[in-house]
Parts: C-alpha cells; sequence; structure tokens
C-alpha cells in the first residue's frame, strides 16, 4: 500500500459543489458530512445577491449545537458575481452547510465547501 503525500492532505479537499440558483428566500442545505479526521471547512460563496451562510456541527447527527453564521453582502455597483470565502475550525463529528438567500432571485450562484487537515 502506497503512502499518502503529507502535500496532498495539506491542500483542501473538495467535498461539494453547487451551482443551483436560489429564488427569494430560498434555503440550499447540504447532506450531512463527517469531518472526525478534518481539521478546517471552507466554504466559499460566489453570488449576485446577498444572502445568509451558516456552517453547522453535531456531535450526534441530530443535535446542531456549534453554529457559525456569515452576511454574503451584495454591493451593487461592484463586480458581479461577489465572493465570501469563510474558513472555521472544525467543532464536532458532522457539518452540514446552509444557505438562505435574500429577497431577490439570484441569476448566479456557486456554493462549494472543502475540508483540510490544516
Amino acid at each position: 500500500m502506497g503512502s499518502i503525500d503529507r502535500k496532498m492532505l495539506a491542500s483542501p479537499l473538495l467535498v461539494e459543489r453547487t451551482g443551483s440558483i436560489l429564488g427569494p428566500s430560498a434555503l440550499l442545505q447540504s447532506a450531512v458530512f463527517s469531518v472526525k479526521s478534518w481539521k478546517k471547512v471552507f466554504v466559499k460563496v460566489s453570488a449576485d445577491q446577498p444572502g445568509t451562510l451558516l456552517i453547522e456541527f453535531s456531535p450526534d447527527f441530530v443535535n446542531w449545537d456549534f453554529s457559525i453564521d456569515s452576511r454574503f453582502g451584495y454591493v451593487p455597483g461592484y463586480a458581479s458575481p461577489q465572493v465570501l470565502v469563510h474558513e472555521c475550525p472544525v467543532y464536532a463529528r458532522y457539518c452540514r452547510i446552509k444557505y438562505t438567500n435574500g429577497l431577490v432571485a439570484q441569476t448566479w450562484f456557486r456554493l462549494e465547501w472543502y475540508v483540510t487537515m490544516y
């Protein structure tokens, strides 16, 4: 069996990506994924409308005791779409990502989440 290159572990591992645009006040929720062996979660949002990003952690897949939220504030007049990258340490064994769109339907949306060892 070959050894794992430490440089590979240092690079973020893509968990999932979506490009589905959201209607007014729509919620996108990821599947639950295990972060037991990881140190950090990175989430990248690119959108043309404001919204709220929520990163939730659970010790038991049922109770979501730890959460981090970040407002994605689209600023009209700036380059579109705009990008938010959020990094946080792992707080519990399981994680899920939620994104709630603002009051206006999107025409552009990308959401990606990664895990990393460092």
